[in-house]
């Protein structure tokens, strides 16, 4: 299954960007005293990142598994260079900074996802980095979940509301139930979507890392932006 259907990537777009939009505003920051830089953007999304280091004046090249979400980036950001596929196969260019916010690393729709190729793409990552470049991404890990599981919410606006079940099982995945019920025409439509994401060991992640010759920081955050238990922020710089 492609993963954001049409209706969930616009609901995403519209209503869950609070985190595209501060990993936005931080890796800038990060950006900040370098000249102009040409960065890759891994699980683009609908392009929120893409969009705030255009207008920085980088270079953004941006892939994501999911068309509908590579047609948001489209429209968003013209200005960008966009390709729907996999992260694990994509060519990397010549960059200053690789991002993959919003546990992209996590997310099991990619038969190649998991340790061993999230192995051998750290280091096709390092090679691709200019020296002083910048590896910037999110991962939740195992026990994400241990204050409440499964853990449920429901959320709405005028026009959608979502019913969500994320579930972490004794095999080190995670699973995330999504029902919408959106209107259209005064009548409501159903939509179901279930996401598989792979947990993983802090310890494992940094010595993937530091195998493939990053110096690596974890961080509780973007900046002030604050990610819950058991999700991590991996700052890498290629020395």
């Amino acid at each position: 299954m492609i993963p954001y259907n049409e209706t969930l990537a616009g609901i995403h777009d519209r209503s869950f960007s609070a985190l595209a939009k501060e990993a936005s505003g931080f890796i800038s920051n990060l950006l900040r005293d370098k000249r102009k830089q040409h960065v890759v953007d891994l699980g683009c999304g609908s392009g929120i990142l893409a969009a705030r280091l255009l207008m920085d004046g980088h270079q953004v090249t941006g892939v994501d598994y999911s068309p509908h979400m590579i047609s948001l980036a489209q429209q968003r950001v013209p200005g960008g260079t966009f390709t729907c596929g996999s992260l694990f196969d994509y060519e990397l260019p010549r960059c200053g900074l690789v991002a993959a916010t919003g546990e992209v690393f996590n997310y099991l729709f990619d038969e190649k996802s998991g340790p061993e190729h999230l192995d051998i793409l750290f280091g096709k990552i390092f090679r691709a980095l200019q020296p002083g470049g910048f590896l910037v991404f999110d991962l939740l890990l195992k026990g994400v979940n241990e204050d409440e599981n499964p853990r449920t919410r429901t959320l709405s606006d005028d026009a959608w509301s979502m019913d969500i079940t994320v579930t972490e099982h004794p095999d080190g995945t995670l699973t995330r139930n999504i029902e919408v019920s959106e209107m259209k025409l005064g009548s409501p439509v159903r939509h179901h979507e279930s996401h598989r994401q792979r947990l993983y060991d802090a310890g494992v992640i940094n010595g993937m890392l530091r195998k493939s010759g990053f110096s690596v920081r974890q961080l509780n955050g973007y900046g002030s932006f604050r990610l819950r238990k058991g999700h991590t922020l991996f700052m890498c710089e290629r020395p």
